[in-house]
């Protein structure tokens, strides 16, 4: 498939998650890892399939939480996305999450930082 600037795809592409100027955190890695592996630091084949499918499920919920499609997710995306999954936060919990995952201190999370997040908000996921 041919990406270019004047493809339909090019804005999907150019102001996704994939054009965060910084390497994925490996303390991303290492959660997903250990998640999968079972405090392992090796992943059989199956362990890898069902991180495979949970990336692709986390995506979805990234994607749809990153409304104004920046490629991060802000405190008011982030506040809206807990409120409609069932979970309104009061402010200072939203802050109090921001701050523990935003590790690159952009203010917004990016999709490592996410992931690192839903890891250890729904651990049994």
């Amino acid at each position: 498939f041919f990406f270019c600037s004047q493809s339909f795809l090019a804005p999907m592409y150019y102001n996704s998650m994939y054009s965060v100027p910084r390497p994925f955190l490996e303390s991303t890695f290492v959660r997903l890892i250990q998640k999968f592996g079972g405090g392992s630091a090796i992943l059989n084949f199956e362990q890898f399939c069902m991180m495979m499918e949970w990336l692709k499920e986390q995506k979805k919920k990234f994607v749809a939480a990153d409304q104004d499609r920046s490629g991060k997710i802000d405190l008011q995306e982030l506040g809206l996305a807990f409120a409609q999954s069932g979970l309104p936060l009061p402010m200072e919990q939203l802050l109090a999450i921001a701050r523990r995952y935003d590790v690159d201190g952009s203010g917004q999370l990016a999709f490592d930082e996410f992931l690192s997040m839903m890891t250890e908000i729904n651990p049994n996921e």
